[in-house]
């Protein structure tokens, strides 16, 4: 599962502030670009490998105070290539029943919630 994001004010590098949390890989779209478009390109930017983008997971508005943020999150299955980090630290794959353990970016707690609840309809990976 994986996620865009689209920023309605400024600051958009909020991962910063937050160094020790836990997010879920995000990106934002360029104009005219749409939300599946911008997510497959930004996880070939950052990890190098292709996706397919499935069904729509949900969406989470966040006021993060001095800016809001707007995620839209799909499943997503790799389609192709080996993960290669090229601007986060690390990567790690998490079970759904453990989503909840890590410590989260506020409006990435909510998309983890999202995923919990549809997992009880579905069946994912462990």
């Amino acid at each position: 599962m994986s996620l865009v994001r689209k920023i309605t004010k400024s600051s958009w590098r909020m991962d910063k502030r937050w160094k020790v949390s836990f997010e879920c890989y995000k990106g934002c779209c360029k104009p005219s670009e749409t939300d599946r478009a911008c997510l497959v390109r930004e996880i070939k930017e950052e990890l190098s490998i292709d996706i397919c983008v499935g069904e729509l997971c949900t969406e989470v508005v966040h006021d993060y105070g001095p800016f809001a943020i707007n995620l839209v999150a799909y499943y997503c299955t790799v389609s192709g290539g080996e993960i290669a980090l090229t601007v986060h630290d690390m990567y790690q794959w998490v079970k759904v029943e453990d989503l909840l353990d890590y410590n989260l970016l506020p409006a990435d707690i909510q998309i983890a919630k999202a995923v919990k609840e549809h997992s009880k309809d579905h069946l994912y990976p462990s």
